[in-house]
């Protein structure tokens, strides 16, 4: 991102660079963007925005004004879409696991669509499954491995489970 989020750069044996992508100049929420050509795609851009935490993609081939494109689909989307973070980078408790996350993790989806969606976050040997079910669909989501288990938490479920008690 720090190439193309780049307007201008100044380089002391060869001067100054400046960034020939518009998005960065027209759309204060652009991070980045490329432009390109291709014989079959033709004009083709690729662009970044963020806005909070929700950065979104926009791809267009052979789209006549795509800056503008770009720029009104952005902000129709920042209108509907919203992300949440589900887990943070490092260690951190779940119930009675230790779990350790190699990244942050977030899902991006409409906003209409969050109270009715579940998170599920599955454990399995040593590994922590993340899943968005919304109706029927099941998305994964992410993983982060599980360090250990509480001790005083197992003993406490193993006597709930032979017990049934809830």
């Amino acid at each position: 991102m720090k190439i193309i989020g780049t307007n201008t750069y100044t380089c002391d044996s060869h001067g100054v660079w400046q960034n020939k992508n518009k998005i960065l100049r027209l759309y204060k929420k652009s991070i980045g963007g490329k432009t390109g050509f291709t014989g079959k795609a033709r004009r083709t851009l690729v662009t970044v925005a963020q806005e909070d935490e929700t950065k979104l993609i926009v791809v267009t081939l052979d789209c006549g004004g795509d800056f503008k494109a770009h720029i009104d689909l952005y902000e129709r989307l920042f209108k509907i879409k919203k992300t949440i973070k589900l887990m943070n980078e490092g260690k951190s408790q779940l119930n009675e696991f230790e779990i350790n996350c190699k990244s942050d993790i977030f899902v991006t989806m409409n906003k209409d669509l969050i109270k009715q969606s579940k998170i599920i976050y599955r454990i399995n040997n040593n590994e922590l499954r993340i899943e968005l079910v919304n109706g029927g669909q099941i998305d994964y989501i992410g993983q982060c491995s599980v360090i250990k288990v509480n001790e005083k938490s197992k003993k406490y479920s193993w006597w709930k489970q032979l017990f049934r008690l809830n």
